[in-house]
C-alpha cells in the first residue's frame, strides 16, 4: 500500500459542492468581457 497515494495526483478531481473558487476569478472577467464587447458592438 503507498502511504502517500497523493503523490501521483497532487490535485485529485474533486465534484464542486458550492461555488469553486475559480468562479469568482472567471466570473468578474467573464462579466467585463461582455460589457467590454457590447461597448465595442454598439
Amino acid at each position: 500500500m503507498d502511504p502517500n497515494p497523493d503523490r501521483k495526483q497532487p490535485r485529485p478531481y474533486r465534484p464542486p459542492s458550492m461555488f469553486p473558487w475559480w468562479l469568482w476569478i472567471v466570473a468578474p472577467v467573464a462579466v467585463v468581457a461582455v460589457v467590454a464587447i457590447a461597448l465595442i458592438v454598439t
